[in-house]
């Protein structure tokens, strides 16, 4: 499972509560463009809106992912109606798209992009269910990583 984008800054900035694995519907020049490192997920976050309608099933979701940067494909000829922030629709199952939506109407809570990467030929994101992060729970988590820097320099200290 090769990592192409990783979004570092959710995992500081959230409390990560659950994650699901979606696909992508990207166009060719894009997946290219993020086979080869090009891309950024760091201010992006999922849309869950209701999809269009067909009949008289029941009501049914979409989710999408927006503000996520995806560059034109540097080798590819330009495009002239290219856009690079536009919303890409992401695949998920029915059922979780319903649990998704039931948690979201919870106050605080968002849906934010934490990496994306292939799995046998394909590209899926793992989005995460997040709730926002105290200015407290920030530094206990610069304290918690300090102490276990300082840890590992006193095992490996030990071993010599």
């Amino acid at each position: 499972m090769p990592v192409i984008m990783e979004n570092k800054q959710a995992r500081w900035r959230y409390h990560i509560l659950a994650t699901w694995e979606a696909g992508i519907v990207l166009t060719g020049q894009e997946v290219k463009s993020l086979k080869t490192g090009h891309g950024d997920i760091r201010n992006a976050y999922i849309s869950v809106r209701p999809a269009a309608s067909h009949g008289k099933r029941r009501q049914r979701f979409e989710a999408l992912l927006i503000n996520a940067h995806i560059p034109p494909y540097t080798k590819a000829g330009p495009l002239p109606s290219y856009d690079p922030l536009r919303p890409r629709r992401l695949l998920f199952h029915g059922h979780e798209l319903m649990a998704m939506m039931g948690k979201i109407q919870t106050a605080g809570l968002t849906l934010v992009p934490l990496r994306v990467y292939t799995l046998n030929r394909r590209l899926k994101i793992l989005v995460g269910l997040a709730r926002g992060k105290s200015t407290i729970d920030k530094r206990a988590t610069i304290r918690r990583r300090e102490t276990e820097r300082e840890l590992r320099r006193y095992v490996l200290k030990r071993k010599r």
